[in-house]
This record gives C-alpha cells, sequence and structure tokens, in this order.
C-alpha cells in the first residue's frame, strides 16, 4: 500500500523468510505524538531532517534535531514527539529473521540515538527502498533484503567507531594520502572514502590531527617536496611544486615558508652549505597548524 511519502508492502510468506523485510518505509513532515507502551510491531530506524523532537527510550529522555536519529528493536515500550513543529522525521521499519542476532551487536540492543553523520547510506537506502518498492518488482523483497543488510552492518559499524580512536577510522585515509598527494583530492572525495559527510569528516580528521584535512595535505605535500629539493639538486623548484601536487608555484612557495621559514631556493642552498645530504625515505608530518 503506497501513501504520500510512505510505503506499506504487502509482505508474503516468502518475504517473512527473509534475513530482512521492510514492514514500512516513509516521510512525515509534522510528526505527531506517539506513545508506545508496548513497542512497535518491528524494529526501526527514523533520523530527523527538520525541527527538533523529544524521544524518551528507557526512562531516559534524547534530543532528536537535524541530523540525529534514533532506533528501537521490536516490542520496546517508547515515546516521541514534537518539540518544535514542522518535526519532520523519515523512518525505515523492518522485520526478518536476522533483525534480532545483528540488533545483539549494537551498544543497546534495546534502542538508542546516533549522529546521521555516522551513516553515509541513510538517506540513500531510504530513497533505494522508496524506489524499489514503488516498482512493484515481482523480487522487490530480495533487493529490500539487501539494502537492510547493509543498513545493519553500517549502524553496527557507526556505533562501534564512536567508541574507537578517531586515528583507526582514519588509516585508510592516510594511506591514501601519502599515495595521492600529488593528485587533485577533493573534501567530498575523501569523506566518501569512509563513507561519512564532509562536515563529520572534518571534525573526525581535526579531533585526530590538530588540524584539518586540507592543512594535513599541504603539510603532506611541502615535506614531499623537502624530500625531493635536496635529492634531486637540479630540479627546478616549478617542477618540485609540479610534482608533490602544486599547481601555482607562487602558492607552493608561500606554502613552504610558511611552514619551514624560508622558501624552497633557501631551504636547498642552506642543505648544501650544511652538507645535509643523508636524507631519510619520508619525513614526519609536522601537523603544524
Amino acid at each position: 500500500m503506497v501513501f504520500q511519502n510512505m510505503v506499506f508492502p504487502a509482505i508474503s510468506s516468502r518475504t517473512k523468510t527473509m534475513p530482512f523485510y521492510v514492514v514500512s518505509v516513509g516521510e512525515k513532515e509534522n510528526q505527531n505524538h506517539k506513545i508506545r507502551e508496548s513497542g512497535y510491531i518491528a524494529y526501526q530506524i527514523a533520523w530527523c531532517t527538520k525541527g527538533k523532537g523529544v524521544l524518551i527510550l528507557d526512562g531516559t529522555q534524547y534530543e532528536i534535531d537535524s541530523g540525529k536519529g534514533f532506533y528501537f528493536a521490536e516490542g520496546v515500550p517508547h515515546e516521541y514527539y514534537a518539540a518544535v513543529q514542522p518535526w519532520t522525521l523519515r523512518w525505515i521499519a523492518f522485520n526478518g529473521n536476522q533483525t534480532d542476532y545483528f540488533f545483539k551487536f549494537l551498544k543497546s540492543p534495546r534502542g538508542g540515538v546516533f549522529k546521521k553523520s555516522r551513516i553515509g547510506s541513510l538517506d540513500r537506502t531510504f530513497h533505494q527502498l522508496l524506489s524499489i518498492l514503488n516498482r512493484e518488482d515481482s523480487y522487490a523483497d530480495v533487493e529490500c533484503s539487501a539494502a537492510l543488510h547493509t543498513l545493519m552492518a553500517e549502524l553496527i559499524r557507526a556505533e562501534g567507531e564512536a567508541k574507537s580512536n578517531p586515528k583507526d577510522r582514519l588509516n585508510p585515509i592516510i594511506s591514501y594520502l601519502n599515495a595521492n598527494y600529488n593528485k587533485e583530492l577533493s573534501l567530498d572525495g575523501l569523506a566518501a572514502q569512509i563513507n561519512v559527510c564532509p562536515d563529520y569528516f572534518c571534525k573526525l580528521f581535526k579531533q585526530a590531527y590538530q588540524v584539518t584535512p586540507f592543512k594535513y595535505l599541504i603539510n603532506l605535500r611541502v615535506q614531499k617536496a623537502k624530500f625531493l629539493l635536496l635529492t634531486n639538486m637540479d630540479m627546478p623548484v616549478k617542477d618540485v611544486a609540479a610534482a608533490v601536487g602544486f599547481h601555482d608555484t607562487s602558492y607552493f612557495c608561500s606554502a613552504f615558508r610558511e611552514r619551514e621559514g624560508v622558501s624552497p631556493s633557501q631551504f636547498r642552498n642552506i642543505s648544501i652549505e650544511r652538507n645535509y645530504f643523508d636524507m631519510p625515505d619520508e619525513y614526519p608530518i609536522e601537523n603544524k597548524k
């Protein structure tokens, strides 16, 4: 059954054998007050896109505004209501023979709250499910089960990473930067590699390294330039700049001087005067703000 911005699919006997299946998926602009003393008939993930509301779960009150979400298991008593209207919620309600098993991996299997930025595929999965269900395809339940499996895996991972050292999560990014520092890199592209939004990526990166991703990249390029300046004495400064990812030689010289206190040419000349040629293969990255 399809309403405006809501889908309540027919659930066949085959669908009920799936690891996950959709009970409902939708969006409500003016979310009404819900009091469910006996809980809900399905597991649910919901998140706010506008306004501010309150969730009461196991005696604890949580503020749910834009960028925050919540989840709860089947049959868990809860209440939620708008503090500021319009309070717009999107939700995905689901069941399945693997749902309880997956929920046991969560920090709070009965229910909890999360930051939407930690789950990069949330809106994508929402639209994907709507698209699949609106097609009325005979294999829609199979596709929906696969999409929900991915979403649950992300929720479990996000909760685990919230408790871990942010550097652990950024290890793939640091490896990527070291391999691709001389290429055109975008914030959106870097954030997508760990499946978070750019704003949260910047926050996580600064928490771990005390600098923005952009400044870290500039520091890395300058360190690589120092190595080239001292191991390729005949290489023009403009070629060094281009080799490490600077397309503007003037900007390279400015960034180099800001971090090293001298220009690239002066750095090379000083090193010659000091007979400093025993260079390490790699420089440590100084997190200069």
